[in-house]
């Protein structure tokens, strides 16, 4: 039996009722995205071609923006890596290609998870994520194929984490 405080609680508060980025109780199946071609299976986007295919040839299939699509469109990160310091500089072609490749590699598993924008800031460059945890990951192999310093900061109120990774 699980009392007031326990796990039960504490995942109520992490879901936020008011996130306009989360889907509708409702809305759970026969979804397909407009941007990235994802359908909603059970409540979840994934890449299932067939799925997809039986969709349109029923004719059940409604057209709509899975999380990625929407948060990408929208410019609405929930993760940022910054990625500083003179490796960065002198290998930056190298350490994009890896953020890109286990950006693809995640995409694959869940497509709400996707890069929305790199761009260079102050002699190093800054990645925003869709959701936290792409940026967490995407640190976390920075630092584990190159070493250096990683820092992770959470935002509570915004779900945002900021991930900063130095050498």
């Amino acid at each position: 039996m699980r009392t007031a405080t326990g796990p039960t609680l504490i995942r109520r508060r992490l879901r936020d009722p008011g996130d306009s980025h989360r889907e509708p109780r409702h809305e759970r199946e026969n979804a397909i995205c407009e941007g990235c071609g994802a359908v909603l299976k059970a409540g979840r986007w994934v890449y299932d071609h067939k799925r997809r295919q039986t969709l349109k040839a029923t004719g059940k299939a409604r057209q709509a923006l899975c999380l990625g699509c929407e948060r990408a469109t929208q410019a609405h990160a929930q993760g940022i890596l910054g990625l500083h310091g003179p490796l960065m500089a002198s290998r930056q072609d190298e350490i994009l290609g890896l953020v890109w490749k286990r950006a693809k590699d995640e995409n694959r598993q869940d497509p709400t998870q996707r890069i929305i924008d790199v761009h260079p800031q102050g002699g190093g460059v800054v990645v925003w994520t869709t959701t936290p945890k792409l940026a967490q990951k995407l640190g976390r192999a920075i630092n584990k194929a190159y070493k250096g310093e990683l820092t992770q900061v959470f935002s509570r109120g915004d779900h945002l984490v900021r991930v900063d990774w130095t050498r």
